[in-house]
C-alpha cells in the first residue's frame, strides 16, 4: 500500500516485513513474570510417574513437562478449556514462551489432561 506523504510523522508500520533474525521472546518476558516462576518450579518437579505412562516406541509427542506448563499456568489465569488452552498457545506471548512456540491442539491437551494426569500420574508431583 503506497503511503502519501504528510506533515505528520508516523513510526514504520509493516506488517509484512520480515525479520532479519529470530525473535528471542525470552526478552520479551519480564524477569519478575509468574509464567518464569511456574516454568523453574515445574522443571524442578519429578515428572517419573507421567514419563512412565508413555510408550518407550511411538511417534514423538509433547514433552509432558510443558505439558503440565501449560495447565498450571492456564489454571492460574482462569483457562480451563483445552480449546482456549489452544487459542492462547497461538496468540499470548507468555504461552508462546512458555512452550517454545509449540501450538498443541485441543485434542492433545485434552488427551494429556485425562490419560496422563490421572490420580496415580499427579499425585507423585506434589508431594
Amino acid at each position: 500500500m503506497k503511503q502519501r506523504a504528510s506533515s505528520r510523522a508516523f513510526k514504520r508500520y509493516d506488517q509484512h516485513q520480515l525479520s532479519a533474525f529470530p525473535l528471542d521472546l525470552n526478552n520479551l518476558i519480564s524477569d519478575n513474570h509468574i509464567v518464569r516462576s511456574i516454568s523453574e518450579i515445574i522443571d524442578n518437579l519429578d515428572l517419573s510417574a507421567i514419563l512412565s505412562k508413555y510408550p518407550k516406541m511411538g511417534a514423538a509427542c509433547y514433552h509432558p513437562r510443558m505439558l503440565v506448563k501449560l495447565l498450571v499456568y492456564g489454571y492460574v489465569n482462569n483457562i480451563y478449556s483445552s480449546r482456549q488452552l489452544e487459542e492462547v498457545c497461538k496468540r499470548d506471548i507468555h504461552f508462546l514462551w512458555l512452550t517454545a512456540m509449540s501450538q498443541p491442539d485441543h485434542n492433545t491437551i485434552a488427551r494429556f489432561r485425562s490419560n496422563r494426569l490421572t490420580e496415580d500420574g499427579i499425585k507423585p508431583i506434589f508431594k
